[in-house]
Order: structure tokens, then C-alpha cells, then sequence
């Protein structure tokens, strides 16, 4: 069994004992026929929730981190979506390029740790508009 699988049933096994407790000492009932330790039904679906709550979560400030990392590269390359779109063609296949090998839970931290860098080392300059050196245009991709 994997460790997720663990984390689950552990997971299920203390969301459900304060129901349990309750209903062994209290000996109330919600209906005529349903004890209280009944509302341990909803520890497998809490459980569920908490444990895809943590991946989200990493998945959400991956994602983040990526749009830091393509804005980055879209102001610092003249304005050119060449170079963005071929990092976020690469970022979105390199889970069929490395097969079992791809680990979330190893590129998050690395796309989180490089857009980090990016961010404190370069500074606001290069995530922010500004001149294209080329053309003299401003990078704003929202003009027509």
C-alpha cells in the first residue's frame, strides 16, 4: 500500500473516534434507531477532502509560479510569446515525456524555488512592462 493510501486510513481512523467517543459516553441518540457515533459516515469523504486539499493547494502555486515564469520571460524576450509558449509546451508534456518519473511533488517545489529567484533577483523589472529595446513599442499585448 502506498503511503497515500496509509495517510487515508490513518486520516479516517481520527476523524472517526471523537464520533465514537461521544456516542459511548453520551448514549444519545439523532433518531430513535441512530447513535450519535452514526456522524463518523462523513470521516472517509473529510478525510478525502483534507488529503486533495494539500495537493491543490501545491498544484495552485505551481501554477502560479509557472505564469511568474512566462510573464518573465514574455518582458525580458522583446515581447516575443516564442519563447513563453515553448516553456509552457514543454511544462504541459513533460509529464508524458518522463512517464512514471514525473513527480509533482518534485517539479512544484523546483517551479516554486525558480520563480522565486526570478522574482527576488531580477526584481519587479522583470516581471512589469517596459520599453522593448528593439522597436521602442511598449510590451503591452492587450494593444491592437
Amino acid at each position: 500500500m502506498g503511503s497515500r493510501t496509509v495517510d487515508y486510513f490513518v486520516l479516517v481512523a481520527v476523524l472517526s473516534v471523537p464520533f465514537w467517543v461521544i456516542g459511548a459516553l453520551t448514549g444519545s441518540r439523532l433518531a430513535e434507531s441512530v447513535p450519535v457515533s452514526a456522524l463518523m459516515m462523513v470521516s472517509p469523504l473529510a478525510a478525502a477532502l483534507l488529503i486533495t486539499a494539500r495537493g491543490a493547494e501545491r498544484h495552485a502555486l505551481e501554477t502560479i509560479a509557472t505564469r511568474v515564469l512566462i510573464v518573465c520571460l514574455v518582458n525580458n524576450t522583446a515581447g516575443a510569446a516564442s519563447a513563453a509558449t515553448l516553456f509552457h509546451a514543454v511544462d504541459n508534456m513533460s509529464w508524458l515525456n518522463f512517464g512514471s518519473h514525473y513527480d509533482p511533488r518534485v517539479t512544484a517545489p523546483l517551479t516554486i524555488a525558480a520563480a522565486a529567484v526570478v522574482t527576488l533577483r531580477g526584481g519587479p523589472r522583470t516581471l512589469s512592462h517596459r520599453r522593448c529595446p528593439v522597436n521602442g513599442h511598449n510590451n503591452d499585448l492587450r494593444r491592437v
